[in-house]
């Protein structure tokens, strides 16, 4: 769009608004003119965002998405990223070495759910992590994911600790309000007259130690959504015109 648009919330005042709108907008144009280094292999034919230049270090993270937004699949990520989390870290940090940060992190982007598999590294270039993350996926994605009814209930008391009923009026709306905007058809589903907590209840209490495993099949077998965010240092170039936007 011609025109960046943003809310700021809050005790922010109408200076530091404005002083922070124009320093997105500066890092928002040089994200949008980042390329790849001459040197970066094409991948595997999946989408990869490449960002601008802002440190010394490679960075990988390859994100995935749910195939939908409804709580079943957002509890069966969750679940997944508790599974991997541990073993993912131990196996980029200490079995390969490649960096400081290596995490499994669930996140949910415009209502939709996603997982990111995240490595940093001084010195590994993206094509290293990007194998090291794909062959972490192949070797024990399904594997971690074969839970036994006692640590499923374990992981199901958890998340629900974390999500549980509302607390105040406030956030019991806002949560109906989210649940709304989630919604994507007319038809109302077959819970509809219970809150959106409770259908959440109710789908993390139906779900099986053999759904969290197809999930990560899925995952492992690469149909689900899935891309590459990339970063890596500046090359350096002559003359600077080349390959360096303007300043302004």
């Amino acid at each position: 769009m011609p025109t960046l648009l943003c809310w700021a919330r809050g005790k922010m005042g109408t200076r530091e608004a404005q002083g922070t709108a124009k320093g997105f907008a500066e890092r928002l144009f040089h994200a949008r003119n980042a390329s790849p280094p001459r040197d970066a292999s094409q991948g595997d034919g999946q989408e990869t965002t490449w960002l601008a230049p802002q440190g010394d270090d490679r960075a990988l993270m390859l994100e995935v998405e749910g195939s939908d937004d409804g709580p079943r699949m957002r509890w069966l990520l969750q679940l997944l990223a508790h599974c991997h989390d541990a073993p993912f870290h131990q196996e980029m940090r200490q079995r390969r070495g490649l960096g400081y940060v290596a995490a499994v992190r669930y996140r949910e982007s415009s209502g939709w759910p996603r997982l990111g598999y995240v490595v940093q590294s001084p010195q590994a270039s993206v094509e290293t992590l990007r194998q090291a993350i794909l062959g972490f996926l192949d070797a024990d994605a399904v594997r971690l994911a074969r839970l036994d009814a006692p640590r499923l209930e374990r992981l199901r008391r958890g998340l629900l600790a974390r999500q549980g009923p509302p607390e105040t009026h406030d956030e019991a709306l806002e949560r109906a309000r989210r649940a709304l905007r989630r919604s994507s058809t007319d038809i109302p589903p077959p819970d509809w007259r219970l809150a959106p907590w409770q259908q959440e209840r109710t789908a993390l209490d139906l779900l099986t130690a053999t759904d969290l495993e197809v999930l990560a099949s899925a995952l492992a077998g690469g149909t689900l959504p899935m891309r590459w965010w990339a970063h890596a240092p500046a090359s350096p170039c002559s003359p600077p015109s080349q390959c360096c936007p303007p300043a302004t």
